[in-house]
């Protein structure tokens, strides 16, 4: 909701009617970035520690931290590097936060890299689950089954959009990248059918509480 109302606070600002809003330059920069947060570091934080708020096991913990340190390095690297803030979104739009000098090169040099470790990041998360949902028995399996076919159909989705090279026509590129969104927004029913169906986190004990 946060991130709609950003990107149309900033549309209608910059190319609308909305002359008279303040600042359309700085909603626009923090849309720039905060895409971060709701696919990649969310979606990869979930994978990692669904259904019981821990890694898998001890050895998955660095994998936590990977993502953590890929989300804030992206984030630097989207919200300060110098030059257009979005080219596909706000194109010829400058940076309004962009750091210029020796660390502005820096932010620039290492967005590449940055970029690279993200498809490695989710990979390895959805790894994560994949290797849970293997170990798990009972009703912990019933509880991972649909949030780990919806996870990796996410994961396909978006990685064979971000991957496809220039030539294909958009039409292709845009249908896949909308299957990876509409899959993204099946998580929450997943994990809503993991929480009633199966009754992850006692949600009987939790309703009982409420009511009473």
């Amino acid at each position: 909701a946060v991130a709609s109302t950003a990107s149309g606070y900033a549309d209608y600002g910059l190319y609308g009617k909305g002359g008279a809003l303040p600042a359309p330059e700085l909603a626009a920069w923090f849309n720039a970035w905060l895409y971060i947060l709701l696919l990649f570091v969310a979606p990869c934080l979930l994978f990692l520690l669904f259904p019981d708020g821990r890694p898998p096991s001890r050895r998955w913990r660095p994998v936590v931290w990977l993502v953590a340190v890929a989300g804030a390095g992206i984030f630097f690297t989207l919200a300060f590097s110098p030059g257009e803030l979005d080219e596909y979104a706000y194109p010829g739009l400058a940076n309004p936060l962009g750091i210029g000098g020796d660390m502005g090169e820096i932010l620039t040099a290492i967005e590449g890299p940055g970029n690279g470790i993200v498809p490695i990041a989710v990979l390895v998360s959805i790894a994560s689950m994949i290797v849970r949902f293997r170990r798990a028995r009972g009703r912990e399996r019933l509880q991972l089954k649909w949030v780990v076919y919806t996870a990796a159909l996410v994961a396909t989705s978006f990685l064979v959009s971000f991957m496809l090279p220039a030539r294909v026509p958009q039409v292709i590129q845009d249908a896949v990248f909308l299957l990876g969104v509409a899959a993204f927004a099946g998580i929450p029913i997943a994990a809503g059918v993991a929480i009633l169906r199966y009754r992850l986190y006692d949600i009987d004990l939790l309703i009982n509480r409420t009511l009473v």
